[in-house]
């Protein structure tokens, strides 16, 4: 967690760092390709220390734990490090690792629809569904479009125009329609 005291101490004041939570006081961290790091992984750093060993937070004790920290802390989880932090849902799996791991939330970032499946806006409605069961916020990645084959070359077949507008529309609805927590655009600088 280095890093996110790193990203604390150097940008923790500016106004552009998105935060949410009683008087907007916990910062929220998108992790791009956080499906790279194992469960346990993020478990150890994200979840409290006597939910991330030992039953795993299976003992009536420690749900009703969980339950009571829940309702102390309605914003993110209670962690050594402050903060909501929100992982990538890129492939079907996805959904069930970000809750075990401890995430708050996940994102799609992709805006080609069909990119992968957590880009496919008609698996939207059922991932933000999936994701309320298992815990998770949800925020859906629109975008007005979308090229990368500069970046990555072998892409281009994800490439999306922007049909003076109305491909952005029709995603901007479907996301709607899915009803997730929040929404984010996915644009020209990838973000």
């Amino acid at each position: 967690m280095d890093d996110v005291a790193y990203l604390e101490a150097k940008y923790g004041s500016s106004p552009g760092l998105a935060r949410v939570g009683p008087d907007n006081q916990d910062p929220v961290y998108f992790v791009y390709d956080s499906y790279h790091i194992a469960d346990n992984e993020w478990r150890a750093v994200l979840l409290p220390s006597d939910d991330s060993e030992g039953d795993g937070g299976n003992s009536p004790k420690s749900k009703q734990t969980k339950e009571l920290e829940q309702q102390q802390q309605p914003v993110g989880r209670r962690r050594s490090v402050r903060g909501v932090f929100v992982g990538l849902w890129l492939d079907r799996e996805h959904g069930a690792s970000l809750a075990r791991s401890g995430f708050d939330a996940f994102y799609t970032y992709f805006a080609s629809g069909g990119f992968s499946y957590g880009s496919s806006p008609q698996l939207w409605p059922r991932m933000v569904q999936e994701a309320r069961q298992l815990g998770l916020s949800s925020v859906l990645s629109v975008g007005p479009g979308y090229v990368d084959d500069r970046i990555r070359p072998w892409n281009a077949h994800n490439t999306k125009a922007r049909q003076g507008g109305k491909y952005y529309a029709a995603m901007c609805r479907a996301a709607l329609e899915a009803k997730p927590d929040a929404l984010s655009v996915t644009s020209y600088n990838e973000w």
